[in-house]
């Protein structure tokens, strides 16, 4: 999971990497109208925000991130995200088995009965998390929490 500082440190990446195309795309434009041209044509310069300003538009943005994922939308994507991580985890260990079936001799067989077992797990937590999914659908169409 990811917690709330990393969270805060991505969008404030984010938020200097916005401000960084913002002016290039200036830039470019800029460089457009170099030479001959239409005098107040040219676009207006643009300044890299402060770093006060960049924090606190990422803080912003994160009390949105939080307060949706909290929410019936933002909890159903993260189970069903979940069961999907979990199936593909599932369906890997399975390919391993049919590899280690798939070399013959003994070590096959005993590769097969660890990635069955992995396979068998994963497919648990899948089937978990798809409930969970469901609890929370069904929650969010008749208006109840869980």
């Amino acid at each position: 999971m990811i917690t709330a500082s990393e969270d805060l440190n991505r969008l404030i990446a984010l938020e200097q990497s916005t401000d960084r195309a913002q002016i290039a795309a200036r830039d470019r434009e800029a460089a457009r109208h170099g030479g001959v041209a239409w005098s107040g044509f040219s676009p207006p310069p643009v300044a890299p925000r402060p770093a006060a300003a960049l924090a606190a538009e990422a803080r912003e943005k994160l009390a949105r991130l939080h307060s949706w994922r909290a929410s019936s939308a933002g909890r159903l994507l993260a189970a069903v995200a979940e069961s999907q991580r979990a199936a593909a985890a599932a369906h890997a260990a399975g390919e391993a088995a049919r590899a280690a079936l798939s070399r013959g001799a003994s070590s096959g067989v005993e590769g097969c009965a660890t990635a069955a077992e992995e396979m068998a797990d994963r497919a648990l937590a899948a089937c978990r998390a798809a409930r969970r999914a469901r609890r929370i659908a069904r929650g969010a169409a008749t208006g109840e929490t869980d």
